[in-house]
């Protein structure tokens, strides 16, 4: 046999048995509890709302994966615009802005050969601007 001890209180019965603790509700304080519990969360969750201000014209950077179906070059080195078509057949258009990084060559190998790229961007009026291309 096992020797258990219990202590009892308000909010329930501490039960030890072979050193294991264990929290046993009756069910009229458990369903309090509950109730409690989730009117608390909510009330905490009400109380962490969104205090930033005015919102600004940029948008948090996002990341669109997908292979490159068109690219504008404003020189030989110099990216204008980009098109990307991700696995839903999504085709996103993104401007570069002062972008320095993959050329707009390097753009077409991938474009020809078929092969990913993933471009981080955000938004500015509505615009998707490049912030960098991985590939």
């Amino acid at each position: 046999m096992h020797k258990a001890s219990q202590r009892s209180g308000a909010y329930g019965r501490l039960i030890v048995l072979m050193g294991h603790y264990r929290l046993s509700y009756r069910h009229d304080c458990g369903r309090a509890a509950v109730g409690a519990l989730v009117v608390l969360s909510v009330l905490a969750l009400a109380a962490c709302g969104d205090d930033r201000g005015p919102t600004s014209q940029a948008s948090a950077a996002e990341t669109v994966t997908g292979f490159v179906t068109d690219v504008e070059a404003g020189s030989i080195v110099e990216l204008d615009s980009l098109e990307v078509e991700d696995a839903e057949g999504v085709v996103w258009h993104f401007v570069a802005r002062g972008f320095k990084g993959l050329t707009p060559s390097h753009l077409r190998d991938h474009m020809v050969q078929g092969l990913p790229v993933s471009v981080t961007y955000h938004k500015e009026n509505g615009t998707l601007v490049i912030e960098e291309i991985a590939d």
